[in-house]
């Protein structure tokens, strides 16, 4: 493994919408949300402490407007050929409880 430089990013996302989302089921779309996995940017011995951010489910239906901006610092690479990607999901809120469903 090559010597690399770690620099800590501040990392900025905005997110506006989903649009045409599909249910995989028969139940139809209720509210959707996005749950972002910061501990897939992150080694495996300091992704512990970290908690995964994702926004609140608000409008209903399958094109809704999130309007959300999500800010964290990450010790990465500076060298994007070893950059990690960051993975998210997006769920859909069934029940009042929270049930989730992909």
């Amino acid at each position: 493994m090559p010597d690399l430089k770690i620099k800590e990013f501040k990392c900025k996302v905005t997110v506006l919408g989903l649009r045409e989302l599909v249910s995989p089921g028969i139940l139809p779309i209720r509210k959707s949300y996005v749950k972002f996995n910061l501990k897939s940017l992150l080694k495996a011995e300091t992704a512990k402490g970290v908690e995964n951010i994702q926004t609140l489910p608000k409008e209903p239906g399958s094109n809704p407007n999130i309007k959300t901006k999500i800010e964290f610092e990450v010790r990465i690479s500076e060298d994007r050929t070893f950059c990690p990607q960051m993975t998210c999901d997006v769920f859909d809120q069934l029940y009042f409880e929270g049930l989730p469903q992909p």
